[in-house]
């Protein structure tokens, strides 16, 4: 039973193992999809709900009913009773217990570079939670629109329809991740959740609106998850990050490209290094025969990026240290390190190469553990989407740094520096450790990342991660959890990794089942930031700059997420609807290096 619960939490996200294209789509809930377990995928009729959950919901609802009975600002929820003047039949419908996890899968964001992956998480979450803030009697949505949030908000139902009410907020939400894919995937995507849809009772899938005519009415679930889906829409083509790339180009555009009268061009070439301490692009290949030498991966989104919660001063004010580095010593610690590599520091470095699955699994698994509650509920919805409102601007604001600082990686540095000698080191997939390894054949255990060194980008969002789940539990070490069947001992989160798992050594490693037990959030940070180290992807004094640079974010925006749960407008809201489309200042209008021009 131990081993079954933890396999929910096997990682299926890799960030680093391989250029982009030649690896399978994983889609963002690939770390949900064994979340299902936990909850009833029956037919909702009867509710299926553990009895805890249902007292929680049963509770909730008379507050809900008690508040609003009395107050005129509310809609009334419609679209789904028994089937007449077109509303859909809750009779009918065979909804999962927990329609997120169920959806999540189908979304193919792994198939993104990282910076992009939090980008797109983010705008998925804008729906979710502005679509479960229309059910809550205070919330704000994620603009914090005060009107549009009250023409929005649904009279809660008497504590007699509690399964209505819970099938109206699981529509709402499913309604909105599909029209969120809908502008941000190409069609294909579309087409799987409408047929994943049909199996739930949903006749036509969830194309009911052909065009804003047909989803006008806001008291749908459909009508309020389209025009959440436009709102987003809008920003997204305004978050500065040139997501369809009509910013560079006019026609056979390149989305994300660098669209900046000066942008970004490497000091070094992919054959020189002439200037030794700057990024060099990297030559990568697919396995097939195709070669291709990186490019830097949005340089342009630290600078032009634009997040919710964060003024231009306040995210211009979060800095790296310029660091010192003694690269003859730290290319020797960089080899020694890999030649130190077992088992469980390469599925550590796997583990961790996927922000979205390894902190965003203990995430969701300690939530489960403490409430006994599903992910679809607007509770953990708005821990959820804090989290990656503060993954997403800790990633602009790291981005930001890599390119002020430009720092070379550690296989340039040491092909250059150590031409012509052997080391004793990692010497690849299935070759262990070799004594003979050519220095300018050595590699990392994974793919190396097409962007600068320094700072490091994960120990960033693993410290920020840690940062928020602090504030918002108000201890590191996790509070008293049911324990695994058969495992006593203090509390913890567990991450089990199959023998034969890894993406790097199929077949082969790890030799045997391993589980990784984590006792508080600051562990969970560290050894994130440590398998960077480990897996020979960055010297030292990266992993704590990017911890120390990204500490304080998480506070700012968990105050933010605060006020708009009890209805006020945090201390600074993006006014998406005025800001220039155009992007063409950074900033922190700061003096430009000479490598960006």
């Amino acid at each position: 039973m131990f081993a079954f619960f933890v396999l929910f939490f096997f990682f299926f996200f890799q960030a680093e193992d391989g250029i982009r294209d030649a690896q399978e789509s994983r889609g963002l809930g690939d770390v949900y999809k064994r979340q299902v377990s936990t909850q009833s995928t029956g037919n909702r009729k009867p509710s299926s709900m553990p009895t805890l959950r249902l007292s929680l919901v049963a509770g909730l609802a008379i507050c809900l009913f008690q508040l609003q009975s009395a107050s005129s600002e509310c809609i009334t929820a419609t679209g789904v009773d028994d089937g007449s003047n077109g509303a859909l039949d809750s009779g009918t419908l065979n909804l999962p217990g927990d329609v997120l996890p169920a959806i999540l899968p189908l979304l193919p964001v792994g198939e993104y570079e990282t910076p992009i992956q939090f980008r797109l998480i983010q705008h998925f979450s804008l729906v979710v939670f502005s679509g479960l803030a229309a059910f809550h009697p205070t919330s704000l949505d994620h603009f914090a629109d005060v009107d549009q949030s009250n023409a929005r908000r649904r009279c809660a139902l008497s504590p007699a329809n509690l399964t209505l009410w819970e099938l109206q907020q699981d529509l709402a939400v499913a309604y909105g991740l599909y029209f969120a894919a809908a502008k941000l995937f190409p069609s294909n995507v579309a087409f799987v959740l409408n047929t994943t849809a049909v199996t739930w009772g949903l006749e036509a899938g969830f194309d009911r609106c052909q065009d804003a005519a047909d989803c006008a009415d806001l008291s749908t679930p459909w009508g309020l998850a389209y025009n959440l889906a436009e709102k987003m829409a809008v920003f997204a083509a305004r978050d500065g990050w040139n997501a369809d790339g009509t910013l560079s180009r006019t026609y056979n555009r390149r989305p994300f490209q660098d669209f900046r009268d000066r942008p970004y061009t490497p000091r070094n070439t992919p054959w020189k290094l002439k200037h030794a301490r700057r990024w060099q692009p990297l030559l990568e290949d697919n396995g097939k025969g195709y070669m291709v030498h990186q490019e830097h991966v949005v340089p342009h989104a630290g600078h032009t990026g634009r997040g919710i919660f964060m003024s231009d001063q306040e995210h211009c004010s979060f800095k790296a240290p310029r660091p010192n580095i003694d690269y003859d010593t730290e290319n020797d610690n960089v080899l020694a390190r890999a030649a130190a590599l077992d088992d469980t520091k390469k599925m550590q470095v796997e583990l961790f190469d996927g922000k979205i699955g390894s902190i965003l699994p203990l995430l969701f698994q300690w939530y489960v553990r403490t409430t006994g509650k599903k992910l679809s509920g607007y509770e953990f919805q708005k821990i959820d989407c804090a989290i990656n409102n503060i993954l997403y601007e800790s990633t602009m604001a790291v981005w930001r740094e890599k390119i002020r600082h430009d720092r070379v990686r550690p296989p340039s540095r040491i092909r250059h520096d150590m031409e012509g000698e052997t080391v004793t080191s990692y010497a690849g997939p299935f070759q262990g450790i070799q004594t003979d390894v050519p220095a300018e054949d050595w590699e990392p255990y994974i793919r190396t990342m097409p962007h600068a060194e320094y700072p490091s980008a994960s120990s960033c969002l693993c410290e920020a991660f840690a940062e928020y789940m602090r504030l918002e539990t108000g201890a590191d070490d996790f509070p008293t959890m049911p324990q695994f069947p058969g495992v006593p001992g203090p509390s913890f989160l567990a991450h089990a990794v199959l023998a034969g798992s890894s993406t790097v050594e199929p077949g082969q490693t790890p030799a045997a089942d391993l589980t990784f037990a984590f006792f508080n959030w600051s562990q969970i940070s560290h050894v994130c930031g440590q398998s960077r180290l480990d897996g020979g992807m960055h010297y030292e004094a990266a992993v704590p700059a990017g911890a120390d640079l990204c500490r304080g974010i998480a506070a700012k925006v968990k105050a933010s997420f605060d006020a708009l749960e009890s209805g006020n407008r945090p201390a600074h809201v993006v006014d998406f609807k005025h800001q220039d489309p155009e992007f063409k200042q950074d900033r922190c209008k700061t003096r430009r290096r000479r490598n960006v021009h």
